[in-house]
């Protein structure tokens, strides 16, 4: 869906227009059964119930409504976020589009690097609220329309819907059995409506318990041989590949594994910024990308286990925040315990695990939250940039935290957890999946299921160290106890091993060397060389390591050479 429309002080025209993109499986009155002639219902609809129209509405999809008794354009996004939608005025010109390339190859004006969201990137590999990566486009939020008056231009965001959020006295019992059965009874139907259409479908198998607990169900109600698919990255040494071939063993699954070398990788990486048409929030995406490229004539529609982590307590944060600051009640001699032992004293595998730690017994709560999602050092992104950062996105994570206490601190994590950062995973796997005609499905993204979650006591979905601890005990009904609490590995990318091969990452440190990187004005030259010279020669096993750091730079690179200095959309 892509479209525009001029700004003008007058519209002769009366009624509306409806512009539609996605799959609407019903509205609170109707159940939808085909998307034949939708965009003149949704027009009847929006004419007689107008904003009201998008709360009743369930499914993945974008609007953007013309109305022209009001003079106004209405742009809208679906209350989980699947299908991304992005809006820019340019030259007395309102332009929408489900990419960013919509509004690209329609607007004649050039756009520029959005400098403000620079230092974001690169520290949490994200860009929150509706900014993007280019100066004067922006997104459209979950759960949000973005109202266009077109006789002026003006531009107001309204949220319709948002996950709720109901303080510790409205939660539900803590019976944990029937909270298990309503979460399976809910994710079997998720999962039925997900299988119900005459497609090719297949499950992305991480070998990690959510895409498992997708595959176990599937397999009892879908009819034919369900499909099932493993990515893997050459050389990662915490590989769950044997664990995805279990589950495939147990529920008798059409199982593929895919796999790339540091060669097909670094190969695939400037096409895969390309398609994501802003810089990468994952070193896993080149695998999304080429996966979905290699198997676009196999399958219609892949299942995913997105939102488990997010909606559930996933995150290691939760109980270090438990025991650090809600359960601390020697938080001041704790704190001068942790400032006191030097993180050069830790192992280098074990830097990133120990400063978690560490900064939830030193850090402010609040702070420590924040940065807990961070992947890169923000005092090591700080030292590279030859302008001083622009940190006000700090004030809208925060935002999110306002008047936290001991009692709700965990609560307010949860909406930081589940607004900034979910939107960016869905909508780099639409932009994955659509440009190879694949379908994308979150079992787990269901809005009842969405709904119900944050009704479930904290103490069932983080227990002691264990994350999603109520997703663990459905998952007991499928799988041995010895599979469901196996220590999780992420879907990992062996950066380090790839930047060491010549053929792989390697072959980009002469890029972050290059005049064009140095004279685009954004890193300081002798910093950016230095830090490339400790990834390269690191070899002692303390001796810290920055390839993370370095891959997202080169993102941010090829992105501005793809996108600023080309057409990437040509």
């Amino acid at each position: 869906m892509q479209g525009s429309i001029e700004i003008t002080s007058s519209m002769k025209e009366q009624g509306c227009k409806v512009h539609f993109h996605g799959e609407i499986a019903s509205f609170l009155d109707e159940h939808i059964h085909e998307n034949k002639d939708i965009e003149d219902i949704l027009a009847r609809k929006y004419l007689k119930d107008k904003v009201a129209l998008f709360n009743s509405t369930r499914g993945a999809f974008s609007l953007a409504i013309e109305d022209y008794s009001q003079g106004e354009l209405l742009l809208v996004r679906d209350k989980i976020g699947e299908i991304p939608l992005y809006y820019s005025i340019q030259s007395g010109k309102v332009y929408w589009g489900n990419r960013i390339c919509d509004i690209l190859r329609q607007s004649k004006d050039p756009f520029e690097l959005n400098e403000d969201v620079i230092h974001e990137y690169l520290v949490f590999r994200y860009i929150s609220s509706t900014n993007t990566m280019f100066k004067n486009i922006h997104e459209v939020l979950p759960g949000h329309f973005v109202k266009a008056h077109l006789n002026t231009g003006h531009v107001e965001e309204h949220a319709y819907w948002d996950i709720p959020y109901p303080p510790a006295d409205q939660q539900f019992p803590a019976d944990k059995v029937t909270i298990v059965d309503r979460i399976e009874g809910i994710l079997k139907k998720s999962i039925e409506n997900g299988l119900s259409h005459h497609l090719r479908h297949g499950v992305m198998s991480s070998g990690g318990v959510d895409s498992s607990l997708i595959i176990a169900i599937a397999s009892g109600v879908h009819k034919e041989k369900l499909k099932t698919c493993f990515i893997g990255f050459d050389g990662y040494e915490s590989d769950r590949s044997s664990d995805a071939e279990a589950v495939a063993q147990w529920y008798n699954t059409d199982h593929s594994t895919f796999y790339l070398n540091a060669e097909q990788y670094a190969c695939g990486l400037p096409d895969t910024i390309r398609l994501h048409e802003e810089p990468l929030n994952h070193p896993g995406h080149v695998g999304r990308a080429l996966f979905n490229k290699h198997n676009q004539r196999d399958i219609d529609c892949l299942l995913l286990g997105e939102g488990v982590d997010t909606m559930f307590c996933g995150s290691k944060a939760y109980p270090l925040i438990k025991i650090a600051y809600q359960n601390n009640y020697l938080r001041g001699l704790t704190k001068r315990i942790f400032e006191n032992i030097s993180v050069n004293y830790i192992p280098n595998k074990y830097k990133r695990h120990y400063r978690m730690i560490r900064d939830a017994f030193t850090m402010e709560p609040a702070d420590y939250l924040i940065y807990s999602l961070a992947v890169n050092d923000p005092d090591e992104v700080e030292k590279l940039m030859v302008e001083e950062s622009k940190l006000d996105y700090l004030e809208y994570y925060r935002s999110f935290l306002h008047e936290y206490n001991k009692r709700n601190i965990h609560l307010k994590f949860l909406r930081l957890n589940q607004h900034p950062f979910m939107v960016e995973v869905l909508n780099s796997e639409f932009k994955f999946g659509s440009e190879y005609n694949i379908q994308n499905y979150y079992p787990f993204l269901d809005v009842d299921l969405v709904s119900y979650a944050n009704h479930i006591p904290y103490n069932l979905r983080s227990r002691g160290l264990t994350g999603k601890y109520i997703i663990k005990k459905l998952a007991e009904r499928y799988f041995p106890r010895s599979f469901v609490y196996k220590r999780k590995e992420g879907f990992g990318v062996p950066l380090k091993k790839y930047f060491d091969d010549p053929k792989g990452m390697g072959r980009y440190y002469d890029l972050l060397r290059d005049k064009r990187t140095s004279e685009r004005g954004i890193f300081d030259s002798n910093r950016l060389a230095e830090l490339v010279d400790k990834t390269r020669h690191c070899t002692h096993a303390s001796d810290e390591l920055f390839e993370g750091l370095i891959w997202s730079i080169i993102n941010l690179e090829l992105w501005c050479r793809i996108y600023l200095d080309q057409h990437g959309c040509a």
